[in-house]
């Protein structure tokens, strides 16, 4: 403040308005007039603060698609008091992304020069009907085991990818094997899972014969079997079937 013994008539400064450019510390000359119209100078600093919040004044409806390839939408918008903002994504996808079956919160954050924030959000929710059942051949002794991806509802035509590399439907097993299975549909959206296939080695017999003797009908035939799937059933036929 200024005094002075005759009283203050009138002051001056070199400044007297302050916009976002001016957000700071801002060095203001001033001159004071008393009634004698003696004078005398100083200096304050006049600090302006932006303390208003930017506004989202758009952003998108909730989203229901089926379209896994990808989701369009409109980008928010944003006004700020002072008109230096950034808008940057923190969760979820862009327009034009992927967007995984189920619901996806997608939230954008504007943040000014000052450090104001504000947030804005909405769902996207990708549905979709497809669904894989997986179908193997008889596990006998035919060999290839055939295994087989069906895919429902979605929409065709599917994309296979077997984690062997193979891109048909059906793949075929001489062997176990633990396999990894993804289907796409024409929309983009896809499933994937796991599958074991257990293929039994081959069954192999060993026959050990004990001949007969002094005609006492003590001979014998043992045989020893490997291989196959456990309990084993034995059928015996002489020569005469």
């Amino acid at each position: 403040g200024s005094t002075d013994n005759c009283g203050i008539d009138s002051f001056y400064v070199d400044i007297n308005t302050f916009d976002c450019d001016d957000i700071g510390d801002n060095l203001i000359q001033v001159v004071v007039f008393d009634t004698g119209n003696l004078c005398d100078t100083g200096t304050v600093i006049v600090t302006v603060e932006d303390l208003e919040d930017p506004i989202f004044d758009y952003w998108p409806d909730d989203i229901i698609t089926t379209n896994c390839i990808e989701v369009e939408y409109d980008l928010p918008h944003v006004i700020d008091n002072c008109d230096f903002f950034n808008v940057e994504l923190v969760d979820g996808f862009f327009p034009g992304d992927a967007f995984p079956v189920g619901i996806n919160l997608v939230e954008y954050l504007a943040a000014d020069a000052s450090g104001n924030t504000s947030t804005c959000s909405f769902y996207v929710t990708v549905e979709s009907t497809l669904m894989v059942s997986i179908q193997t051949s008889a596990l006998d002794c035919e060999l290839p085991i055939i295994a087989t991806l069906i895919p429902t509802g979605g929409l065709a035509p599917y994309h296979y990818q077997w984690s062997t590399g193979a891109t048909t439907p059906e793949i075929e097993l001489i062997s176990s094997a633990d396999l990894g299975w993804t289907v796409t549909d024409s929309e983009g959206c896809s499933l994937a899972g796991d599958v074991s296939i257990v293929v039994s080695p081959s069954i192999n017999i060993e026959l050990v014969a004990t001949s007969e003797t002094g005609m006492d009908m003590n001979g014998a035939i043992d045989a020893t079997v490997t291989g196959g799937a456990p309990p084993y059933t034995y059928i015996w036929a002489d020569s005469t079937g």
